[in-house]
C-alpha cells in the first residue's frame, strides 16, 4: 500500500509545474498540439489572467461563435472550490480536442486529462518537433524543484524531460489529483 502525505502531494505539485504547465502550456508546444491536431472551430489562446495579478490564462476562442471559453466563466476551474486547481491549459486542451468531460466529477476530468497528454505525447511528430528545437523547451525553460528554487534549463536533459512527463502522468493519476481538489490535502 503506498502512503500519501503532505509532501508527496507538495513534491508532486512541483513535478506538476515544471513538467505538464511549463511545458504543455509553451506557446510553442500549444502551436504543435494545434498543428498535428487541426481544428476548425477552436483556437487555442492565452489572455490576462484576473485572478493572479495579471498572469496567463489559457482558454479556447471559438471561431464559428466568435466567442471565448474560459474555464474559470465555465465553472470548471473554481479555485475557491479547489484551491490549486491550476489546470486551465488542461481545460482548454480537453475542450480544443473535443474530449468530453461534463457531467463528470473533478477526478474523473482529471483522469481525461491524464488520458488526453498520454494521447499527446505518443504523437511522434509533436515528440520529434520537440526534440528537434531546443528553443521549444530549452531556451525559456526554467524549472523550480522541490524547494522552490529555479533549476537551470542547462541542468535538464531532454530525455529526462519526457521520462518525468510519463512518471507526473503515472503520479497524478495514483494520487496527484488530490492535489487539485478541495484544499488539496489528504
Amino acid at each position: 500500500m503506498f502512503f500519501i502525505n503532505r509532501e508527496i502531494l507538495e513534491d508532486f505539485s512541483w513535478y506538476h509545474f515544471n513538467y505538464i504547465n511549463q511545458i504543455f502550456g509553451h506557446e510553442s508546444v500549444r502551436n504543435l498540439i494545434q498543428k498535428y491536431y487541426p481544428c476548425e472551430t477552436y483556437k487555442l489562446i492565452v489572455i490576462a489572467d484576473e485572478k493572479s495579478n495579471g498572469g496567463e490564462h489559457i482558454v479556447v476562442y471559438d471561431k464559428k461563435n466568435n466567442h471565448i471559453i474560459n474555464s474559470y466563466t465555465e465553472g470548471w476551474q473554481n479555485v475557491e472550490k479547489n484551491k490549486n486547481d491550476n489546470l486551465c491549459q488542461s481545460y482548454s486542451l480537453l475542450v480544443y480536442l473535443n474530449k468530453r468531460f461534463k457531467h463528470m466529477t473533478h477526478k474523473e476530468i482529471q483522469r481525461r486529462m491524464i488520458c488526453m497528454y498520454r494521447q499527446i505525447i505518443r504523437n511522434d511528430n509533436i515528440m520529434k518537433e520537440i526534440m528537434d528545437n531546443d528553443d521549444i523547451i530549452f531556451k525559456e525553460y526554467y524549472g523550480v524543484d522541490t524547494n522552490g528554487e529555479l533549476i537551470d534549463s542547462g541542468e535538464i536533459c531532454k530525455n529526462d524531460i519526457f521520462e518525468q512527463i510519463n512518471y507526473v502522468l503515472d503520479d497524478w493519476e495514483k494520487f496527484g489529483y488530490i492535489h487539485f481538489q478541495g484544499n488539496g490535502e489528504i
